[in-house]
């Protein structure tokens, strides 16, 4: 059946049936005695009961053949009258068996029975599934050799992989002790310099400094030497000009150039003072109070007022002080007061241009001039020496120092760069091993279909093979799947 070898033909032989294969005839019999007696056939003879589940030592009988005879097992208990019992009986070739009435289930059951035992391949074409213990113990090593292989080469691997962060973290521990000692012997080195280059700094800073102070003294002396002209000119006219102010009781704030430019005005920048109060007085300040005022009405209002008020300032002023004497005397004056202005604007034109003056020499400064020099010469010594050092230090001192220590870590560095290589080596082995490993389960994994056989699966198929419940590795493995 889905054989074309295996075929059972089914014939209705004296009231009975007979179901042939190749090797084993059924004769399914209602009567006592067989029709015909087949040669090199066994012959098995059912009464008209079910067929039991389950036939004992089936797959022995199958693998023996003609040398073993199963008896049926006798019943617990007698049959009722008339009702035939179940007789299997099962006889070698060339012996006749008695038959018994048949039903339709025994000869399905039986049929499907048949189908079962001709699908199952022989060991031969099983491969390794027909294997005994021996090739069951061997895929048990190997799945030991895999896991063993593959745990040394991780260990191998991570010990390789910190052996290397071992090497890394003492060359940088190395790396970083030898630049910090650089950077400190170059630090000790710059400040050895600097102290030199502040002195010379400290020292230009005085004496430019003494020489700010004596030239601003000069200075000093040289505008008031060259006006005092000027000033004891000023003098003379401020004291007339109190002195004529004092007959006529003319108030002291009427020497002012401001009150000559509003109540005097005689040049253009009067002019323009005048102006400048008419705005501050008559526009600015009323804006400024009337800006917070509720209505326009009472902004106008108030506008008009402080603008009369100060318009009534202005006049009562000058009425007060250009009547009589008072007026001759402010009008007489205003060529003095006039005059002073000018000679005030005069010195400090002039003073402005003596502090802009370049020339020295007349100040007497070349002693601070020549300290100054003196120490600006030592600071650029200073800073040419400290740039050689600094130049010597980096192609050479540094170098030396940076050689030297490395030369007292080098062994350490060998030998762990020597354990590293040992260990790489080590690990190339272990790799080829476990590949190995890997390819062989690969092959048992493609024989038995499964992604990755279990070592517990395969330690329960070995315990059933040796409890004898299975002689092939296929076998072991429907005992374990129908458990």
């Amino acid at each position: 059946m889905g054989n074309e070898n295996n075929k059972v033909d089914t014939e209705n032989m004296a009231g009975g049936e007979v179901v042939k294969d190749n090797d084993i005839e059924l004769v399914l019999d209602n009567s006592m005695e067989p029709e015909s007696e087949p040669e090199s056939k066994i012959e098995l003879v059912l009464d008209s009961d079910p067929v039991p589940d389950e036939l004992p030592h089936l797959d022995q009988f199958l693998e023996k053949g003609p040398e073993l005879k199963l008896e049926p097992e006798e019943p617990a208990e007698e049959e009722p009258a008339g009702e035939p019992g179940v007789e299997a009986v099962f006889e070698p070739e060339g012996e006749e068996t008695a038959s018994a009435p048949q039903e339709e289930t025994d000869k399905e059951g039986l049929e499907e029975l048949l189908e079962e035992l001709e699908e199952e391949p022989a060991p031969e074409e099983l491969g390794i599934l027909g294997g005994g213990v021996e090739e069951l113990e061997q895929i048990q090593a190997a799945i030991s050799n895999l896991a063993k292989t593959e745990q040394e080469y991780k260990e191998t691997e991570r010990s390789l992989k910190a052996k290397k962060k071992e090497l890394d973290v003492q060359k940088k521990r190395v790396e970083e002790k030898i630049t910090s000692t650089i950077k400190k012997a170059r630090a000790d080195l710059e400040k050895e310099f600097e102290e030199g280059i502040n002195t010379a700094e400290k020292a230009i800073k005085e004496a430019e400094t003494q020489k700010k102070n004596a030239k601003a003294l000069a200075v000093s002396e040289r505008m008031k030497r060259e006006n005092s002209s000027l000033v004891d000119e000023n003098k003379v006219l401020d004291a007339e000009i109190k002195s004529k102010f004092k007959e006529a009781k003319v108030p002291a704030i009427c020497q002012s150039s401001l009150y000559y430019s509003l109540f005097y005005p005689k040049k253009q920048t009067d002019y323009l003072i005048c102006a400048a109060g008419i705005l501050i007085f008559a526009g600015v300040i009323p804006f400024i109070v009337t800006r917070f005022l509720p209505t326009d009405f009472l902004k106008v209002l108030v506008w008009i007022l402080i603008a009369i008020f100060f318009a009534a300032i202005y006049f009562l002023i000058s009425a007060w002080t250009k009547k009589g004497e008072k007026n001759e005397v402010l009008t007489n004056m205003r060529t003095h007061v006039d005059q002073i202005s000018d000679n005030k604007k005069f010195i400090k034109n002039r003073n402005k241009n003596i502090k802009a003056d370049p020339d020295e020499s007349q100040y007497n400064l070349y002693e601070y001039d020549q300290q100054i020099e003196e120490a600006r010469t030592d600071l650029d010594n200073a800073k040419a020496e400290k740039e050689q050092a600094i130049l010597k230090f980096e192609n050479e001192d540094s170098v030396n120092m940076r050689a030297e220590m490395e030369a007292e870590k080098a062994p350490i560095f060998q030998q762990l760069e020597k354990e590293i290589d040992q260990m790489s080596e080590d690990l190339d082995t272990r790799s080829d091993s476990y590949q190995e490993a890997l390819r062989v389960m690969d092959e048992y994994n493609e024989a038995f279909g499964e992604k990755g056989l279990k070592a517990d699966k395969v330690e329960e198929w070995l315990t059933i093979m040796k409890e004898g419940r299975a002689s092939t590795i296929r076998e072991a493995m429907n005992v374990q799947k129908n458990k």
